[in-house]
């Protein structure tokens, strides 16, 4: 009986423990039985070699034009370029210094990766005529201006300047790594994406729980779940053992007898105003660094306040912070506040990768004296509070964002005048 998860590749056999040529995207799809939901997946990837090629000797341009690699010119640079992004672990720089006795001599070497030109690490000086090694590094091309020793008041000083050598050709050392290797859902962007060439040791994905749970919440019923893992050559990329459990089935008494929420709205409760647009499009971000507040004009009379709701969406696998409803005086919270309830999202929660609707209920309803706010604040990890664009409602003042200590300010999109996706309940009490 085959696994109810598994992990295809695009000829649809299993993918674990097989290698790809990515370069040009390879589609692999998570298949599980419909309608239900992932309690863990683990996958790793690595690269399926890493062995070192013999030096490779590319075409040559220097300062003087194009070089044959055969024969010697003076140089003040040189550049080689491989086409594509490889894993470079060293470098052989054929050039010298014609005086006698000889200066000391070096380059000063750049790589190329991904539209950049960046100085070789550690070290971006190394000594010519002898193979240089390093940790590996992916690039396409390699220049090296020359340096030699210099003079300081007629003497040698021992310390190499841009000047010229008399060079002949530049060997890289390449292994066979996959380089910048990514893995994301469908064509978004990549949730996978380690820099630089993938080591032979297995990679965890890490999230891809909580990524794949998203994709299912997005898209109900289906049985498949699309990846696209890509690398920046032709090395090959090893896909690791990838093991998924779904979570348990609901059991049909769980919908009949649920368990009281201390949180569901009050009977009798009305909404305040209508809610907003359903589509996220922005939504602002709760850290320890970032608070958002959403403000509201007075209650109607003979109304009060039962119930609010925030909808929101976890980014960490753990969350910690709160929400507080403040009465305002002026434009400042009053301290302390009516109410204030603990807000935290656990790496089990079942709300970890949806955007949901939090409901928060008074202990005992309130009717503020005049306007007030609702704040969301965090003491560890991170979450998004949706801002909607849509019409501001009346009963809502501005919504509003603060960074560290600093002062609240109005939101500044999307829209003229955007607010915080937020719902508020009321109960009538006139007698």
């Amino acid at each position: 009986m085959a696994d109810p998860v598994q992990l295809l590749g695009p000829d649809g056999a299993p993918a674990a423990g097989r290698s790809f040529s990515a370069a040009e995207g390879i589609r692999l799809r998570v298949t599980l039985p419909a309608g239900r939901r992932l309690a863990e997946a683990r996958l790793s990837l690595a690269s399926a070699d890493a062995a070192e090629q013999a030096v490779l000797y590319p075409p040559l341009q220097t300062d003087a034009g194009a070089a044959d690699g055969q024969t010697e010119a003076s140089w003040r640079w040189a550049a080689i370029d491989w086409r594509h992004e490889r894993a470079l672990t060293g470098v052989i720089i054929d050039a010298r210094d014609a005086s006698t006795p000889p200066r000391t001599c070096a380059a000063r070497v750049k790589l190329y990766s991904r539209g950049h030109w960046l100085p070789l690490t550690p070290l971006d000086a190394l000594p010519t005529g002898a193979v240089q090694r390093f940790p590996p590094l992916a690039a396409s091309r390699l220049m090296a201006e020359m340096l030699v020793e210099g003079d300081v008041g007629g003497s040698r000083s021992g310390v190499p300047i841009p000047g010229a050598l008399t060079g002949k050709r530049i060997g890289a050392i390449l292994t066979g790594q996959a380089c910048h290797v990514s893995l994301a859902m469908e064509d978004l962007p990549p949730f996978f994406a380690p820099e630089g060439p993938l080591p032979t040791q297995a990679q965890p994905v890490e999230g891809l729980t909580r990524i794949l749970n998203r994709y299912l919440s997005d898209h109900p019923g289906t049985t498949e779940i699309p990846l696209l893992l890509r690398a920046a050559g032709d090395e090959a990329v090893r896909v690791g053992p990838f093991a998924a459990t779904l979570e348990a089935p609901a059991q049909a008494d769980d919908a009949a007898a649920p368990p009281v929420d201390p949180h569901q709205a009050r009977p009798g409760e009305q909404p305040w105003f209508p809610p907003g647009r359903a589509p996220l499009q922005a939504a602002r971000l709760i850290d320890p660094q970032h608070q958002a507040a959403q403000s509201f004009a007075p209650l109607p009379a003979d109304r009060s306040l039962s119930s609010t709701a925030l909808r929101l969406r976890p980014l960490a696998d753990a969350f910690v912070g709160n929400v507080r409803l403040h009465a305002l005086r002026g434009d400042q919270t009053v301290e302390p506040p009516l109410a204030e309830w603990p807000l935290s999202f656990g790496p089990d929660s079942a709300q970890s990768a949806d955007a949901v609707w939090l409901r928060f209920r008074l202990p005992e309803t309130v009717a503020p004296a005049g306007p007030w706010r609702l704040t969301c604040q965090a003491t560890s990890g991170a979450l998004l509070w949706y801002v909607d664009d849509s019409p501001r409602p009346a009963p809502l003042q501005s919504g509003l964002a603060r960074t560290g200590q600093g002062p609240w300010l109005p939101l500044d999109g999307p829209g003229e005048a955007p607010w915080l996706q937020v719902e508020v309940g009321l109960l009538d009490t006139a007698p």
